[in-house]
């Protein structure tokens, strides 16, 4: 640690540029209202912000400070080991700190922020200073982060359905009488189950609209009931990378939105009996509340299907057909 205080000049006044820079910033951001950088990178990042970019950049401006205070104090003999320990975890969480910015922009954003990047530099650049123990660790915890990140996927499948992300993957659609129920219904074409449930909502009664979404190409031609209109495409790796992300592994699924909320019903049966309630009775039901809510139910397996096994020549659970 002896030959630290030696390299804490060239510390001081790296943090001495990131405060002046991000002070700039600040003053740029009171005097128009935006932020200052020499691409477009800047402004998708800014957009991104829960925060008002200018306290954003504040906390940059104490963090900078922060690690030129504890550059100078560490020449005082009397806190000078204390201050380069504080030097050191300040540099490190830094350093972690960028490495989730630029994960961001690398994985999320998919746009780089100039700005951001040289704060980065100059937070690593400090590191680098500190000796090779430093720059070793900071390499590390930067390469980690990134790497977590790199194995994420940031995308909420299920806003995705909330936003109506399954109509691409829509092979027909039933039109209904009620605009307070719409449904999809994820299924397979040698799924027995998935058949009974389709031959239900085929009824001039069921008062619901029904997008059928499968999981397969559809190998049948023409369409297999009357009340179905086709759509000019589908795609059905939609259906099947919806069931991955949510880990399902049977059919059929039926999905219900509303207003942004989503619900899953899993299993004839299950479906069968949510159906009854909902799309053949002469009473309007309010629409469902509450966000994202769960109704996959345990079941034998008698009332669905694998995604990866061909059930259609299993036999057929009775209890669907006598519940419609």
């Amino acid at each position: 640690m002896n030959t630290i205080p030696k390299r804490t000049t060239w510390i001081s006044i790296l943090a001495l540029v990131g405060l002046a820079v991000i002070m700039t910033q600040v003053g740029n951001l009171l005097m128009s209202g935006r932020i200052l950088c020499v691409n477009q990178g800047c402004a998708v990042v800014e957009s991104t912000l829960v925060i008002p970019p200018i306290w954003f950049n504040a906390v940059g401006a104490v963090y900078f400070f922060t690690v030129l205070f504890a550059g100078m104090v560490t020449r005082h003999k009397n806190h000078g080991d204390i201050s380069i320990v504080l030097l050191r975890v300040l540099l490190l969480c830094g350093i972690s700190a960028e490495g989730v910015l630029v994960s961001y922009q690398i994985f999320v954003v998919q746009t780089f922020c100039s700005y951001c990047l040289f704060i980065c530099a100059l937070i690593l650049c400090m590191n680098v200073l500190v000796g090779w123990r430093q720059t070793f660790c900071a390499l590390l915890t930067f390469s980690t982060v990134v790497t977590v990140f790199s194995l994420l996927q940031f995308q909420n499948p299920v806003r995705g359905v909330a936003a109506s992300g399954l109509d691409q993957g829509t092979y027909a659609l039933k039109n209904g009488s009620s605009a307070q129920r719409s449904f999809y219904l994820l299924f397979s074409e040698e799924c027995p189950h998935c058949h009974r449930v389709m031959e239900m909502l085929d009824s001039s009664d069921a008062r619901c609209e029904v997008r059928y979404n499968p999981i397969k190409e559809m190998r049948a031609e023409g369409l297999p009931f009357a009340h179905m209109t086709a759509t000019a495409s589908y795609d059905p790796a939609i259906n099947m990378s919806l069931l991955k992300v949510l880990g399902l592994k049977t059919v059929p699924i039926l999905i219900e939105k509303s207003s942004g909320n989503v619900r899953f019903i899993s299993g004839g049966d299950a479906i069968a009996e949510y159906l009854k309630r909902y799309c053949f009775t002469q009473k309007e039901n309010k629409p469902i509340s509450g966000g994202l809510q769960s109704l996959f139910q345990e079941s034998n397996n008698q009332d669905e299907c694998k995604v990866d096994t061909d059930c259609g020549s299993a036999p057929v659970d009775q209890s669907l057909e006598q519940s419609l």
